[in-house]
């Protein structure tokens, strides 16, 4: 079966258009990548449903639970922020094959999360109905920083003990599918489930309250506040879940002073985001920038270096010690 490999190529939330890219796997092989399809080679020849995911997260966990009886459709373009993703027409009809969709609600992915919700043939598994979701905004710093909008925060890959409940749901979901191969997919669910506790396990040891001079963690914005709760610690954001939200002076002066103050020694900006906003306040505050991988939109490159959510997330980990100060 012939599989359509598609791209979008976004701009930031207040342009809203659209430079369509598509591709075809079996005339554009050089269009290759997690951003288009995600391991296909690996599934070639013996795959029997096609899934789609809107991120990578969601893909990967498709794919280690699946495992060769799948072939993953991811319709975050390789290297791209997910916010934002806009689907061409030749995406809805890829996306109409499937027969299973996992996504993410609560306007993270307006156009990816409309488009599924509306297609008729997948089972749809909407993640944030799978977890326990936490709000942007609700954490008030000791600081007293001009406040972000309360919403639901969308990032609930960041604490893995969430992509174990999508990792069980994804394997009852394809178990009812394909029955036939519930033992497998309940064997490679296992397997997947044992990396993402080991991951879990890193940050209980790593990050803890009593153990950190930092009690805040300035951050470009609100991502990853389900990792910071786990821990018992705090991110203080400079925007929230919308890294192209349009920052106020008075919050940007409000996170410089906090830092100034103590909030923390260093500013922590995303790898697939605009950091110009994230080097301001670290340059005015007087304080460096680390950057950590939020695993939206993972290169080609990413994935042929061996890398995937356990490796990226114990970087992070690393990252976000320093960041606020763990020993």
């Amino acid at each position: 079966m012939g599989i359509v490999l598609i791209m979008g190529i976004m701009t930031p939330m207040n342009a809203r258009r659209l430079v369509p890219v598509v591709c075809v796997a079996l005339l554009l092989p050089a269009c290759t990548g997690p951003g288009n399809w995600f391991g296909l080679r690996r599934h070639e020849g013996n795959a029997v449903a096609t899934v789609a995911a809107s991120l990578f997260p969601l893909a990967e966990v498709a794919s280690r639970v699946g495992g060769q009886h799948v072939k993953v459709l991811n319709l975050t373009p390789d290297g791209r922020d997910a916010h934002d993703v806009e689907l061409t027409a030749k995406q809805l009809d890829a996306l109409s094959s499937a027969m299973l969709a996992l996504y993410i609600g609560a306007d993270f992915q307006p156009t990816v999360a409309s488009a599924i919700e509306q297609s008729e043939k997948p089972v749809k598994i909407d993640v944030l109905e799978v977890v326990a979701t936490q709000v942007v905004g609700a954490t008030v710093a000791r600081f007293g920083t001009e406040p972000v909008p309360t919403e639901t925060d969308p990032h609930v890959w960041l604490d893995p003990a969430n992509m174990v409940l999508i990792a069980r749901r994804v394997q009852r979901e394809l178990s009812v599918l394909m029955p036939n191969l519930t033992a497998e997919f309940t064997a490679n669910a296992d397997a997947y489930v044992s990396e993402l506790g080991s991951v879990g396990d890193l940050i209980d040891s790593t990050l803890v309250r009593a153990r950190c001079t930092n009690p805040e963690m300035v951050v470009s914005h609100d991502s990853f506040g389900y990792l910071a709760a786990r821990a018992g610690l705090v991110t203080l954001p400079i925007t929230g879940s919308n890294p192209d939200a349009q920052v106020s002076a008075k919050r940007m002066e409000s996170i410089v002073a906090a830092v100034r103050n103590g909030a923390g020694r260093y500013v922590v900006a995303e790898s697939l985001v605009p950091t110009d906003v994230a080097r301001t306040v670290a340059r005015l505050a007087g304080v460096p920038v680390l950057t950590v991988n939020p695993l939206e939109g993972m290169t080609a490159a990413d994935v042929k270096a061996g890398k995937d959510y356990p490796s990226v997330m114990r970087e992070n980990i690393a990252t976000i010690a320093r960041a606020y100060g763990c020993r």
